[in-house]
């Protein structure tokens, strides 16, 4: 590696540690203890972070009267937040949601609008385009500091192509290359992932949970999917797709399939909330939702489904916690509670650990901010 290189990557790795500390602040003292870099190496790196724009010195550290050992008074740095910006877009079968973030990962302006019943992927494309067009023309905020956007889509999503491998209830998402066709149009890079690992990766980042340091997540929307978060990542297949958990097979020769097998998870959760099927309407949080007796039914019903796949994520990935999201927050802690109960009733010798269950309504900003993640992560990797 060259010379250049190393330096560049060191100050990348003290810039994030610096924006990770927000608001607190970091120190100079405290970036050699973290990196091992020496001290010389850190000053240097610091002034040039502070002369190029990305850091400046805050008013006081958190413990203001600490000194350091010469009697100097210790100093904490933070990222500006007007330095750089990034995007972040989520979309499915009903909508397009977008946002405009500043350097610290604050959102600073959103915007959501509706897609029509015949989008196809092309008119897809587009609505994110103008979408995005007039959120940055709103904003006002200088282009060139945009560092690029990230976008969680539906269905199964090829990280390294950037492109969505299938979406069924989309035409024309299969295999289409949507990273491309959105750098074509806005001139920015674009990162692309699955909606559900993008809610998943900010779930465990920023959601304070216990054990999210390895947690899987089930969303469940017009359809289901889930994603495990580990050291940072969503994990993928080894092609680099997403993994599709909606379609593992939970009931051999059970219900018919979107995706065209027999059984998923998908199809028999689907089948279960039968009457909701309508556009744009979330899996067990129609009219019968607010009948006590019918959402214990629904509940019963598709707890043995969602347990089957939580036993089999279980096996293979041995997280530390299982997350299900959905349209509200008593929809998820009911499906959580019931899959807890069926898991108890059927124990396993091979489970070896206590796994903790949480649930959380959809949070459409914490989606976004998992999508602008993609952008500072390649940033600073």
């Amino acid at each position: 590696m060259r010379s250049a290189d190393v330096r560049e990557r060191n100050a990348k790795i003290v810039l994030k540690l610096i924006r990770k500390a927000h608001p607190k602040g970091l120190s100079q003292a405290e970036a050699v203890q973290a990196t091992g870099l020496r001290a010389p190496t850190m000053f240097r790196i610091f002034s040039s972070l502070e002369a190029e724009g990305f850091i400046n010195a805050l008013p006081a550290c958190s413990e203001q009267q600490e000194e350091t050992k010469k009697g100097r008074p210790r100093i904490c740095y933070g990222v500006r937040p007007d330095v750089l910006y990034c995007l972040g877009a989520e979309f499915w079968l009903d909508r397009v949601s977008i946002g405009i973030f500043d350097f610290q990962g604050e959102l600073l302006s959103s915007s959501q609008e509706p897609l029509t019943a015949a989008i196809d992927a092309q008119a897809v494309v587009e609505a994110l385009w103008k979408q995005t067009e007039g959120l940055i023309s709103a904003s006002r905020i200088d282009r060139s500091r945009i560092l690029g956007m990230g976008v969680g889509a539906p269905g199964q999503v090829n990280v390294r192509s950037g492109s969505v491998a299938f979406y069924s209830r989309i035409a024309g998402m299969r295999g289409f290359p949507l990273a491309k066709a959105l750098e074509e149009k806005l001139g920015l890079p674009v990162q692309l992932h699955n909606n559900c690992s993008i809610i998943a990766l900010a779930e465990s980042r920023y959601g304070e949970l216990p054990g999210a340091e390895a947690l899987f997540m089930f969303l469940l929307r017009s359809g289901v999917n889930g994603s495990f978060v580990s050291e940072g990542r969503a994990h993928l297949a080894s092609d680099g797709n997403t993994i599709e958990t909606g379609h593992v097979v939970v009931q051999p020769d059970g219900e018919d399939c979107v995706c065209g097998a027999k059984g998923c998870l998908e199809a028999q959760l689907s089948h279960c909330d039968q009457s909701n099927l309508g556009r744009g309407h979330w899996l067990f949080n129609g009219p019968a939702a607010k009948d006590t007796d019918e959402r214990g039914r629904v509940y019963a019903a598709a707890a043995p489904y969602l347990a089957a796949a939580t036993r089999t994520m279980a096996r293979l990935y041995s997280p530390k916690a299982f997350l299900f999201v959905a349209a509200t927050r008593e929809l998820a802690e009911g499906l959580s509670a019931a899959v807890q109960q069926d898991l108890q009733a059927h124990p396993s010798g091979f489970d070896s650990h206590a796994t903790a269950f949480y649930a959380r309504a959809y949070n459409d900003a914490l989606a976004l901010r998992g999508a602008a993640d993609l952008v500072m992560d390649t940033y600073f990797n």
